[in-house]
């Protein structure tokens, strides 16, 4: 845990839920009920952090892939320079849509591909690799749905 300058940091060894509601938030009760009284009251979220945390920049925001959580910490905050996609919605994203590959040994070649590209740490390394492997992709007829999603995503 880090605090500095009334901020306070956490770090949560695994995902926390994937819901915004007062109840899971970590806050002393009296903060929640203040919180929940200007809420009830009309005062639209964004203005409740602002008037409690006030503006706060980021470089970097991550969330899942949904552009729902983005937009607000820009309409609350400000916007931020890069915004990252957590592993974990990628991968679920990947998984159903590697339902386009009908074929088991394809579908599980093409998602050991899509693997070694997200953990890859090489940024020669990784563009090449993915150039040839949406190629690739594309070039075969049982695959190429996917190809063209993972292309476009």
């Amino acid at each position: 845990m880090i605090q500095a300058k009334n901020i306070l940091v956490t770090w949560l060894k695994t995902h926390y839920g994937h819901k915004s509601e007062l109840q899971h938030l970590r806050l002393p009760q009296q903060d929640k009920a203040m919180v929940a009284s200007k809420l009830i009251l009309g005062v639209p979220a964004s203005r409740v952090i602002r008037l409690n945390l006030g503006l706060i920049s980021s470089k970097i925001f991550m969330t899942d892939i949904v552009s729902t959580f983005y937009n607000a910490w820009c309409s609350a905050m400000s916007p931020v320079n890069q915004q990252l996609f957590c592993s974990w919605h990628i991968d679920r994203a990947w998984q159903q849509n590697l339902s386009k590959i009908s074929n088991k040994e394809k579908r599980s070649e093409v998602y050991k591909v899509i693997k070694c590209l997200q953990q890859n740490t090489s940024e020669d390394v990784f563009s090449e690799f993915l150039q040839n492997s949406i190629l690739q992709m594309l070039s075969d007829s049982e695959i190429q749905d996917f190809g063209l999603y993972f292309q476009n995503n």
